[in-house]
């Protein structure tokens, strides 16, 4: 059996995401672990999604929001609100499945039933009391006259509850773990999903909920700008972590993680029965990514470990460091390093050069823990060998100013990668790329966007600007991606690390870099384009 690493920094614009993935093949699905950290925008969830699919995992078992601000948890709030929306559609099938069996021989029985089963989701009748769900198909079945098709059959069998709605509203309507503002919203919620299972309720359950679900993010998307995406429950039993200050963030994050599928206009349901995602703040030098379940090869295996939050950072067994030097909430973000055996990958969202020096100088002096657990631990890594630059490459983070080269130095980092998109700030700064380009250690330094000229990177900036080379300076500078570009070739820089040389003595390391430059893709005279995708193998 043996480890592997992929690290995916994701393009998603003006913003951060970062895909960990820990797996063992030859120990089967529960030796693989998967962490995400930052979503960018709201609008960046189905980047996210696609990333995901790209590294063929089946679940997020832990999900971080460095800080609140919205390029970093807006796509992690698009993302819970979906899952939300797919855990309501897969109950909402459930229920119509149930339904359905007595009165198969019938296909306008088979829409009454998922009409029914709408009804059954607002009163919060669970989808396994078959015997309430059937009294309800029981009565419509009464007044359901010959129809045109079976959307209008699903439709009047919708409509003929409006009534009994009101009733029970009236007396005192169970409502159980659903919520919604009006008769009408729920109305409208039941509707929308009743008449798309019924069209399908000949598939098995999982096929009625994905066009259950996908029905009810459309309608979520028309009234509430939500990222259409389906995330087929990719986040029912995620592990949330954040700072633990939700007043400060935007409304809609505890909504998400309560389950609530609301839209701009006020509707709000939750799937009868839905069970809370994990949520908090741990302490400081906690291991994240297996939570206490160790794997049976531990020792060897790929840990997350919390280094810094709010405005504190990691010290090891010595009281943590203040974070004062930017603003309180980049001061505040959230920090992570993933340790292989030798290897090691920091990123810490916005934080500052004051929190990014002494992360810099204690991750490489103090043991990290291991996932066996029980307070085992490992040696101190010799270095940081890949990070992304703090807050977007500005230059507030990469090595105080004032203390020339300070992380960078304790760090001796190889691959920092830079990850924003168009913007004002300017992001990255001209002072960081310049630091990137002296420092010894760094070999190249890569970003997923580059819209500013900076003589250190070549092809900058983006479109609408001849895409020539600075001339006459180095350059360590990679910029991935078609630089967003008409390509579609996305930003994603991908890191991959195997056991074996997660294990290698210093120096003889090694991990690969891949991702796609459009310079080597552009027209060679006289012949084909060339192919941008790139993957370099770097020495640690």
């Amino acid at each position: 059996m043996a480890w592997q690493l992929d690290i995916h920094v994701l393009d998603v614009g003006q913003g951060q995401s970062v895909l960990v993935v820990a797996s063992d093949a030859a120990a089967g699905a529960g030796a693989t672990r998967t962490l995400l950290i930052d979503g960018g925008h709201q609008q960046s969830a189905p980047d996210i999604r696609r990333g995901i699919a790209a590294a063929g995992v089946d679940r997020v078992d832990v999900m971080i929001s460095t800080n609140y601000d919205v390029d970093h948890l807006g796509g992690l709030i698009g993302l819970l609100r979906a899952d939300n929306a797919w855990q309501l559609a897969d109950y909402v099938a459930a229920a119509a499945v149930a339904a359905a069996v007595p009165h198969a021989a019938s296909t306008s029985d088979f829409h009454v039933a998922a009409a029914a089963a709408a009804i059954a989701l607002l009163r919060g009748v669970p989808a396994t009391d078959v015997p309430r769900i059937n009294s309800i198909v029981n009565l419509m079945l009464l007044s359901v006259p010959p129809m045109a098709n079976d959307v209008v059959r699903a439709g009047f069998a919708m409509n003929e509850t409006e009534d009994a709605i009101n009733g029970w509203i009236s007396t005192g309507m169970p409502l159980g773990a659903t919520l919604a503002r009006t008769v009408q919203q729920r109305l409208n919620y039941a509707h929308a999903v009743a008449v798309t299972a019924g069209q399908w309720l000949a598939l098995p359950q999982a096929g009625i909920t994905a066009k259950a679900a996908e029905a009810l993010t459309w309608m979520l998307c028309a009234t509430a700008q939500i990222p259409m995406v389906s995330t087929e429950g990719l986040f029912r039993n995620t592990r949330v972590i954040d700072i633990g200050n939700l007043p400060a963030a935007s409304p809609w994050w505890p909504l998400a993680l309560a389950g609530a599928v609301e839209t701009v206009a006020g509707t709000r349901v939750t799937a009868p029965g839905f069970v809370a995602r994990p949520y908090g703040f741990p302490a400081l030098g906690t291991e994240l990514l297996w939570a206490g379940g160790a794997p049976a090869n531990a020792a060897t295996a790929p840990v997350a470990v919390m280094v810094s939050g709010r405005r504190r950072a990691w010290q090891g067994p010595n009281p943590s460091a203040a974070v004062n030097a930017d603003t309180p909430s980049n001061n505040a973000s959230i920090g992570v390093v993933v340790r292989f055996n030798n290897f090691a990958f920091m990123t810490c969202g916005d934080l500052p050069h004051d929190g990014e020096d002494a992360l810099g100088a204690a991750l490489t002096t103090h043991p990290l823990p291991t996932a066996a657990g029980g307070g085992a631990t490992a040696p101190a890594p010799t270095r940081i060998a890949a990070y992304t630059c703090g807050h977007h490459g500005a230059s507030t983070a990469t090595s105080n100013p004032l203390v020339p080269q300070a992380f960078l130095n304790s760090a001796t980092p190889v691959t920092p990668i830079i990850s924003c998109g168009a913007n004002l700030y300017p992001h990255p700064h001209g002072q960081t790329t310049a630091r990137l380009q002296a420092a010894v250690s760094v070999a190249a330094f890569y970003l997923t966007n580059c819209r500013h000229a900076r003589l250190e990177v070549p092809y900058s900036p983006g479109p609408g600007v001849p895409a020539v080379p600075q001339q006459g300076h180095p350059q360590k500078g990679r910029i991935a991606g078609d630089n967003g570009g008409p390509g579609g070739h996305a930003g994603d820089i991908s890191l991959q690390v195997t056991q074996a040389a997660s294990q290698a003595a210093a120096g003889a390391g090694q991990y690969s870099v891949s991702y796609w430059d459009q310079a080597l893709a552009a027209p060679v005279p006289g012949g084909a384009p060339a192919p941008g995708a790139v993957t370099n193998i770097v020495n640690f």
